[in-house]
């Protein structure tokens, strides 16, 4: 009985161990400042590396349209992107979705409509989806400067105050 139940026990924490790996963000190969990219955004307009230059510190949240933890965490991403001091920014790249022609694309814009989100999204197109390889899972958050270079190691899964944290701790 008691070994019955050891195996019982041993199966449930491989399941749960198995769906932490597949909901939470494993980084690989991760270079020191996210590339040169040309891209879109969810509203069609192209997108490029500039957009960093228009804070000090970004917030690059990477989420995917089949990532239940990344949509969890929308609404509160869009509550606190409304308290942001100027200097610092949230953008969105969404990492399954190669091209506007895509059925992810509809959805990642509805997803983006349903959780009030404003700030920008990126298709992971071109170079973007080159990057997007060394990102083994998401949800994956960088913080970056206004050139697009590393100012914190990335963010494993999902934790808006965790983000704060850090972004707390960069203003200082």
């Amino acid at each position: 009985m008691i070994r019955k139940r050891s195996l019982v026990i041993l199966l449930i924490l491989m399941a749960a161990l198995s769906a932490l790996v597949m909901c939470s963000c494993v980084v690989s190969n991760i270079p020191d400042s996210i590339p040169a990219f040309t891209s879109y955004d969810l509203n069609g307009n192209e997108a490029d590396e500039s957009v960093f230059a228009n804070a000090d510190i970004t917030v690059v949240n990477i989420w995917g349209t089949f990532c239940g933890p990344c949509k969890d965490e929308m609404p509160d991403l869009a509550e606190w992107e409304k308290e942001l001091p100027d200097n610092v920014q949230i953008i969105g790249i969404v990492c399954d979705v190669p091209n506007m022609e895509a059925a992810e694309y509809k959805a990642a814009q509805e997803i983006v409509a349903e959780n009030g989100i404003r700030y920008t999204n990126i298709i992971a197109a071109g170079k973007m989806a080159d990057y997007m390889n060394n990102v083994a899972a998401v949800p994956t958050t960088l913080f970056v400067d206004s050139e697009g270079h590393f100012l914190h190691r990335p963010f494993v899964g999902a934790d808006v105050g965790g983000y704060k944290s850090i972004v707390n701790s960069l203003l200082k």
